[in-house]
């Protein structure tokens, strides 16, 4: 199972049988469809060079809660349903997944302090555009963590 792998493992199989499996959200998974804005989904998701400052801080905000509990993984890139507990239900391709991933990564440890211990971040192309998801595992801090 993805959560299982080694980080630099996961790969669109593992993505696609997480979707297929329906994993639901739990404390530690969140998906998002898309990079959020303050409206639907970011200008990113148009072709813009860089994300919002509300995007990059909404999904710190998440990186920061994971990290001052247990940890976890959150997704961009995921559909998931309606019902509860949410479940993946299929990929919804972010543009530009690597430069994202490389970005927000960059953004973590510029903006929250103490940085983050245990955060890896990856960009998993998806099709041969390099649409794809964007993947964050975040280790719990021993420190409290401000974004």
């Amino acid at each position: 199972m993805l959560f299982s792998q080694g980080f630099q493992d996961i790969d669109a199989t593992a993505v696609e049988e997480l979707c297929r499996i329906q994993y639901p959200e739990t404390d530690v998974v969140e998906y998002k469809q898309y990079v959020p804005g303050k409206m639907g989904p970011d200008r990113w998701h148009e072709g813009a060079k860089k994300i919002s400052e509300y995007a990059r801080d909404e999904l710190l905000s998440h990186l920061v809660a994971f990290a001052n509990t247990r940890g976890g993984h959150l997704f961009v890139g995921i559909e998931e349903s309606s019902d509860q507990p949410k479940r993946a239900v299929a990929p919804c391709l972010v543009p530009g997944c690597q430069e994202l991933a490389d970005r927000v990564r960059q953004a973590a440890f510029s903006c929250i302090e103490p940085p983050l211990d245990d955060l890896q971040v990856r960009g998993i192309p998806m099709d041969p555009d390099g649409k794809g998801i964007v993947l964050f595992r975040v280790g719990e801090s021993r420190n409290s963590i401000e974004p």
